[in-house]
């Protein structure tokens, strides 16, 4: 079967060393002790013929043995293991890391499909059970989604992703949120200007905004505003000149 280990011996009449090679060497793989004699063979994956070819070769004589390898049915779906939760945002600059297993029986490599080059570089390790993504640039769709396909069956993994910076404007905010900010849960902004006023472009209803008084403000989510879109926070200083912090919410 594919996935079985077994050893085979060879022996020759004047102990003269043992030579052994494969018909295939990317689906089985052979390691034989030090003069021969023994040798552990591995059915990494199906031959192409479902038969591969033994030759051993010792004292001038050549014999061989031909192996049949039985393929077990595929059974089950590709699954990526660790697929982040919608609570989770990522941007520029971050890494994403995912881990797949594929069906029984499988033994192949696993395929990725990951979105656009510019957007996105990734590495794939240990035949595609595992995959680094960078994340180069922002998300025009605000999310981006990863498949992994083995075995005939196929996997997706969907990801928020900011599709801009969350903080605009002349003025700069600190601390503005990339994670989601769950309802009943609050955060403090602030910035290095004279502040003149806070607000919220919708705050009445989804957000509450406590000017502190001192170029900080504490905002606290009243209800979920919407899995794809962000609520913005607007900042003045006494020069007239805006900023915007705008983060995701959660239920």
């Amino acid at each position: 079967n594919v996935g079985d280990n077994f050893v085979i011996k060879a022996s020759t009449n004047n102990n003269s060393d043992i030579t052994w090679t494969l018909s295939d060497t990317t689906n089985i793989r052979i390691t034989p002790n030090n003069n021969g004699t023994s040798a552990l063979v591995e059915i990494k994956n199906y031959p192409n013929d479902g038969v591969f070819k033994l030759t051993v070769k010792g004292n001038s004589i050549t014999k061989s043995c031909a192996i049949s390898v039985k393929k077990p049915e595929i059974t089950g779906n590709v699954t990526i293991v660790d697929c982040p939760t919608k609570d989770k945002v990522f941007k520029k600059g971050d890494q994403i890391v995912l881990h797949a297993t594929g069906p029984n029986n499988f033994y192949g490599n696993l395929t990725w499909f990951i979105g656009e080059e510019k957007i996105y570089s990734y590495n794939v390790n240990d035949g595609g059970k595992e995959i680094v993504i960078n994340i180069l640039d922002y998300e025009p769709f605000g999310n981006g989604i990863f498949a992994v396909a083995a075995g005939g069956t196929t996997a997706t993994c969907s990801v928020y992703i900011h599709q801009s910076p969350n903080i605009d404007g002349e003025v700069t905010i600190n601390n503005c949120p990339y994670e989601r900010v769950k309802v009943g849960s609050s955060f403090t902004l602030s910035t290095n200007n004279s502040v003149s006023s806070w607000g919220g472009q919708i705050n009445s209803r989804y957000i509450e905004v406590i000017d502190n008084k001192n170029n900080t403000a504490t905002i606290r989510v009243l209800e979920h505003f919407s899995d794809m879109l962000r609520l913005p926070i607007s900042v003045r200083d006494n020069e007239g000149k805006m900023g915007t912090c705008s983060f995701y919410t959660a239920p």
